[in-house]
């Protein structure tokens, strides 16, 4: 299982605002957007507009610890502060309108 960071970029939405971030435990950065998705949020995730999705992730690495579990789950989280790569592999959700559109595109790095 990997590390990932699940960043919805609040900011893009609303000046001034700071990013949304999950520390997420998964198999894949697909696994780890979808559970925060769908567990992260009072709200029905199929009326969530694409807007408020998460717009970035970061894979932060293996987890290594003793107690890792092959579980998916949010470890930490929501944290409300700015996201920055810290040298991370890190991929961008590409979206063109609130149609639902969930492609991504990994940061050249």
């Amino acid at each position: 299982m990997n590390l990932y960071e699940v960043i919805d970029w609040r900011r893009q939405v609303v000046p001034d605002e700071v990013d949304t971030l999950y520390l997420v435990h998964a198999a894949d950065r697909r696994a780890a957007v979808d559970f925060v998705r769908n567990h992260a949020s009072t709200i029905n995730p199929s009326s969530i507009p694409s807007s408020l999705l998460a717009h970035r992730v970061h894979e932060i690495g293996k987890d290594l610890s003793s107690s890792a579990l092959a579980e998916l789950e949010i470890l930490r989280g929501p944290f409300f502060q700015i996201a920055y790569n810290r040298g991370w592999r890190a991929w961008n959700r590409i979206t063109e309108d609130d149609d639902g559109a969930d492609e991504w595109r990994e940061e050249a790095g």
